[in-house]
Formats: C-alpha cells, structure tokens, sequence
C-alpha cells in the first residue's frame, strides 16, 4: 500500500512539473501555500494518502483501509501494519514527515510529535496508530477540499 502512495507522489510532481514547462507557467517550484507549485508538501501528503487507499482496495485489503479511515483497525492490525512501516525502507521517517504537514493542532501531528521524543523504542502497535491517524486526517482534509 506505501508503495501506492508514493508512486501517487512522483506522478503528481512529474505531472505538474511538465504541465509547469508545456505551458511556460511561472507556478514556484516549492510552495505550502500555492496548490499550483510543482511540489506542495500538503498536495504531496493527499496523493500519497489517495494512493495509499486506492492501493489497499485495489490490493484487497478494502476492509483495514476502511477501518484505518475511520479509526476502527485492530490493534493486531495497527501492529501488522506498524511492522510493515518500519520494514520499509526509511518508512518511520516518512511516516513522520507526513504528520509533519498536518496542521499543528491536529491529532496525528500531535501524536507524531509525543512519539518522536522516544523515535527509537515506538512501538509497531503505536506506529500503525500514527499511520491510521494520518490517513484518516489527510482523507478527511481531502474530502472537505473536494
């Protein structure tokens, strides 16, 4: 399901970094507050959640995906998961980084930032906890833009 999300983060780039060129646009190359710039850390962290589902559908596990979205997984599952993130080359930070683009007072970002003070002991129960939190937040973002 990572694998999905990031793959759904490069074509977003790839695809607005050539529409930048074809159209001679002037949109910035980096930008948090311009949805047009070629790499926008929140349109980032929405593609790679949009991807992330679409990949747990596609993949057939429609039913913890539904579960992540709506906060209802296992803790079986949260840890099969976490274990799965940690696996994944550079996954943790990645997770980490993508709470990092959540606002402030959100729960994902502050149950990122309570975890970070002990990065090295967390738990895959409590990694997959983070990642839940975070997806059901950007897909919950993403929904209010549409």
């Amino acid at each position: 399901m990572v694998d999905e999300g990031k793959e759904e983060v490069v074509q977003g780039i790839v695809s607005r970094g050539l529409q930048t060129l074809a159209a001679q646009d002037d949109a910035p190359i980096f930008g948090i507050s311009d949805p047009d710039a070629v790499f926008n850390p929140m349109t980032a962290a929405q593609e790679f959640a949009g991807g992330v589902v679409v990949g747990g559908i596609l993949s057939g596990a429609q039913g913890l995906t539904v579960k992540l979205i709506n906060g209802a997984a296992t803790k079986a599952e949260l840890t099969e998961l976490g274990a799965d993130i940690r696996s994944n080359e550079d996954g943790v930070n990645r997770l980490f980084q993508m709470a990092e683009y959540l606002p402030e007072d959100s729960a994902a970002r502050k149950r990122m930032e309570t975890l970070s003070k002990h990065k090295d002991t967390i738990s895959d129960q409590d990694l997959g906890a983070l990642y839940q939190a975070v997806v059901k937040e950007t897909t919950a973002r993403q929904e209010a833009v549409q």
